[in-house]
Parts: structure tokens; C-alpha cells; sequence
């Protein structure tokens, strides 16, 4: 970078250490953190913090923040840069004008970066590849450019008491015609998750390890596009075979092995399999799936595919499988925490805006594994806390919904036991007052279904027993390390569908 833009640079941060109403105004701005040089970062985290207090960054504060700091050079480098920075000199009305420069100067280096990244990778793949990897770097510099999209309201709240009432009779008497809730297709879930996926929503899935995440998660996304809605699912973890694999056993009731090996079918299941690939094909909406095979997922990634889609496909449930393979658009000081939280965030703001709800999968920590583990699960109280979330309180903060998963202690081929940790607009109990539910589960082909719905028949369905009040829900003996437990451990399924359900 230029000595001209470090002088800018240091000047636009001059009036960032003596003018507090100039840090508000940068932080509503268009220049961000990214925009900087590497250099400056430490100082700019460092003036957005005491900010928060209502404070200037001083001298003092700053080399407290990086006392920690374990190289000594760094620690000079960092002391050196406030240096220059708190003694250069600045008018408060070049505050714009320096805000232009230093979004030109990041906009050229991001076009240069990212021509060099191009002439790169065309050698290594097709041409084709190589520009979309190129407009995708070039809209990620655009995109930090936005301000916000949303439109702001600020009026006394009983100005909007005469629409409402409108609203309400209207309902009342017929005149207006509510549009339907969108349901999950799960009676036990759907009778508490009162406000349905709704744009905007957060719907969270926790479990421990090889307990049904990624299943749950195509269940809800078959459920609700056969419903009538259009469906987008995000695979972070398998391919869009493994995918299509499986939604196929599961609506048709074939076993996953046998799908996987076409050969083992009679002739029986595979015209089944037909008929209900026939039947999948005349549903009205649509159920896309994204990969992006050759680079990790961000959240923006899936807004600009939505947006360019938008024409001929808009989804009304975005389902990631799952949330913590997603990459931050910002980096946060290897707080990982923080960035799981930016990331709720904008897939919030995000399907607010564009009316989607959004259903993603969750850990369960592992001080609430051992904890559960070691006292058990209880039928009649909460057992499972927000806090027990893997990697993020920030988790629990953002979503609506949160259901916990285990395999029942009892049958755990048979049945799958949930419990309400979060309901954000209703109660964290079921139908009767019951804290657990049980749901039925079917291994071989990957359905997990209410116990209220019609059985299957056949083969798959010949044993089902009745679960008594007696049942305490399944955890695995203790184990060491809980991060090291591979997805196909501690797994009572079938040897046979241990690749079914590993990757979930």
C-alpha cells in the first residue's frame, strides 16, 4: 500500500481519537474495518470498543488492550502506529472525502487482488469457473459498501392502532383471509412452534453427535415442500447425491442400502421408486439445493445466489445443514462466539427481508453432555439449557426455537425424544404438559414422523412398541474427549445404515 493511502488512513483515524460524535458516524457509515489495512485493524477494534462505553480510545486504554499481546515487536509496532496516528492531523470536514479515498484505495487493491487470484485459477479449471470465482470476489468488495436495505419506522406506536383494529375484525368476520402458517409436518412441533417459519424466524436443531441433525433438518425441508412452499437446503457437509439419496428413501420408503445399491432392489420397490420420483416431479414448488463444492459457505455467498434466483425461484425456508460449517463474513478476533452471532444475525436480517425462515442444526456443548450424562435426563423438568449449546451463547440469543434431540434410552432404533429449550412466543412444554415428546424413527430410511400420524405398514413398521412414563431419555456412557467421538460412534443403528446416519 502507498505512503499517500497510509496517510489517509491515519488521518481518518486521527479524528476517530479526538471526535466521539465522528465514531458514531463511522460506525453507521460505508467504511468498515475491512476497508483498512491489516495494520490498523487492532487500533480501529480497539476505538469501536470503548465506544461502547461512550468513550475516545486514549493512550492508555490502547496499550492496555495490547499489553497481552506475547511478541514484543508486534506490541511496539501497535504502540508506534497510535503514535502516528493521534498525531497526524485532520480537519473533521474532510471526514467524507477521506471516507471516498479510502473506499477507492480498498476497491483497486480488491480489483488487482482479485485479477491476479483469476489469471491463477484458469489455469487450473475452466474459464467459466474461473469469472464466477472473479464476479463473486468483486461483489464481496461491493457488498461491504452497503449501508442497510431496511426501512426505518419511527412513529408513536397508537398511529398504527387503527390498522390493526381493521386487521383483527377483518379476520374475525371473514372479510380478511389469514395466509396459512407453514408447518414443519411434525404435530408434536408444530402444536408449539405457534408462529410456524415465518420470515425472519430462527428455528435451531441441537443434538449430540449422531443423533438425527441433518435428518430432522430434510424431514422439515420435504415436509414443507410438499406442502406447497418453496424449499432451499445448503448442504455444508455431504454432496447433493448423498442428498437426493436420501430424500429419496425417505419418500419412498426404500432403505437407504438399497438405494445406494440399485441392485438390491426387487422389482417392486424400484417401480416405487419411480411412482414417487414421478410424484415429486408434479409438485408446484420447488426445493433447490446448494453446494458450493470448491469454497466454504458464506452467508453472504447464499444471499447473492438467492438474489440472482430471485426471478424464478424464492424460497420460503432456508435450511443450512449445518450452522457452524458456515464462514464469517467478518473475522472477529478468533472470538468464535461473536462470529456465530454476526452470522444469526445477518441470516435473520436476511430472511426478513427477502421472507424466509431459516432451520439450522447446533452441538450440544460438552460440559451439558457430561453434566447429562452424569445426572441424567429428567421427564419431568428442563434438562437441557440454553447455555448447553456447543461454541455460542449467541445461539440461544438470536433464535426463536430451540428443540433438543436424543435417542431413547429404551428403543433408540425406534423412537427419538425431544424437549423444548427455546420458544421465544410460546410454551417449552408439549400437548398435556408434557416436557419430553417422542417422536417415531426409522433408521433404514432416514423418516422421523409424529407418533399421531397414520403407521406405516410393511416391514419397516412390523415392530413398534408403546414407551412407558417410566422411559428416561438415552446418553452415552462417558467419554473422554467429546470432540473426538467420530459421528458413527456410540451409534445403536444398524451396522448397515452406520453410513446414513454418520454424516448427520
Amino acid at each position: 500500500m502507498s505512503s499517500e493511502i497510509h496517510e489517509v488512513e491515519q488521518n481518518f483515524i486521527y479524528i476517530l481519537l479526538h471526535h466521539l460524535d465522528y465514531v458514531d458516524k463511522w460506525s453507521e457509515g460505508s467504511v468498515c474495518l475491512k476497508h483498512f489495512h491489516a495494520d490498523y485493524h487492532m487500533l480501529l477494534n480497539s476505538i469501536e470498543d470503548v465506544y461502547q462505553d461512550g468513550e475516545l480510545l486514549t493512550r492508555k486504554t490502547f496499550f492496555k488492550h495490547i499489553s497481552k499481546i506475547p511478541i514484543p515487536n508486534e506490541r511496539i509496532k501497535q504502540q508506534r502506529i497510535f503514535s502516528q496516528c493521534f498525531l497526524s492531523k485532520a480537519n473533521i470536514n474532510d471526514f467524507t472525502s477521506l471516507s471516498d479515498s479510502i473506499i477507492d484505495a480498498y476497491i483497486a487493491r480488491e480489483l488487482g487482488n482479485s485479477l491476479e487470484a483469476f489469471e491463477i485459477k484458469r489455469k487450473k479449471v475452466r474459464d467459466s469457473e474461473a469469472i464466477h470465482s472473479l464476479i463473486d470476489r468483486l461483489q464481496d468488495a461491493v457488498d461491504t459498501l452497503k449501508v442497510g436495505r431496511t426501512e426505518t419506522i419511527y412513529e408513536d406506536i397508537r398511529g398504527f392502532f387503527g390498522a390493526h383494529k381493521d386487521y383483527i375484525s377483518g379476520v374475525r368476520s371473514g372479510e380478511i383471509t389469514e395466509p396459512p402458517k407453514i408447518s414443519c409436518g411434525i404435530h408434536e412441533i408444530d402444536t408449539t412452534y405457534t408462529t410456524g417459519f415465518a420470515a425472519g424466524e430462527l428455528f435451531i436443531i441441537c443434538a449430540d453427535v449422531s443423533c438425527y441433525k441433518s435428518s430432522m433438518m430434510l424431514n422439515i425441508a420435504t415436509n414443507v415442500w410438499k406442502n406447497g412452499y418453496d424449499v432451499l437446503f445448503v448442504t455444508l457437509e455431504m454432496p447433493e447425491q448423498q442428498i437426493t439419496n436420501r430424500l429419496m428413501s425417505m419418500t419412498s420408503r426404500i432403505p437407504l442400502s438399497k438405494i445406494t445399491n440399485p441392485k438390491t432392489m426387487t422389482d417392486e420397490e424400484y417401480d416405487t421408486y419411480v411412482k414417487t420420483q414421478e410424484s415429486l416431479a408434479l409438485l408446484k414448488t420447488n426445493m433447490y439445493i446448494l453446494d458450493m463444492r470448491n469454497e466454504r459457505t458464506k452467508v453472504s455467498a447464499i444471499q447473492r445466489i438467492i438474489d440472482r434466483q430471485e426471478a424464478i425461484f424464492k424460497p420460503k425456508l432456508v435450511v443450512i445443514d449445518y450452522l457452524a460449517n458456515l464462514v464469517p463474513d467478518k473475522e472477529n478476533r478468533n472470538r468464535n462466539d461473536l462470529e456465530i452471532g454476526d452470522m444469526l444475525k445477518e441470516l435473520r436480517f436476511l430472511g426478513k427481508s427477502r421472507g424466509f425462515a431459516v432451520v439450522s442444526g447446533a452441538q450440544i456443548g460438552r460440559e451439558g453432555l457430561k453434566r447429562l450424562r452424569k445426572d441424567g435426563v429428567s421427564k419431568d423438568k428442563h434438562s437441557v439449557h440454553s447455555e448447553d449449546l456447543r461454541n455460542s451463547h449467541e445461539i440461544a440469543a438470536d433464535a426463536d426455537y430451540i428443540l433438543a434431540q436424543f435417542l431413547n434410552s429404551t428403543q433408540p432404533n425406534k423412537f427419538l425424544d425431544i424437549c423444548i429449550v427455546k420458544n421465544r412466543n410460546g410454551a417449552k412444554v408439549f400437548e398435556g404438559g408434557q416436557v419430553k415428546a417422542s417422536l417415531e424413527l426409522f433408521p433404514e430410511i432416514g423418516l422421523i414422523k409424529s407418533r399421531s400420524e397414520s403407521p406405516l405398514t410393511g416391514d419397516l413398521a412390523s415392530e413398534i412398541f408403546d414407551i412407558t412414563n417410566s422411559d428416561e431419555w438415552h446418553m452415552p456412557d462417558e467419554i473422554d474427549d467429546i470432540d473426538d467421538i467420530s459421528d458413527s460412534e456410540n451409534s445403536s443403528i444398524d451396522d448397515n445404515f452406520n453410513d446414513f446416519i454418520s454424516k448427520d
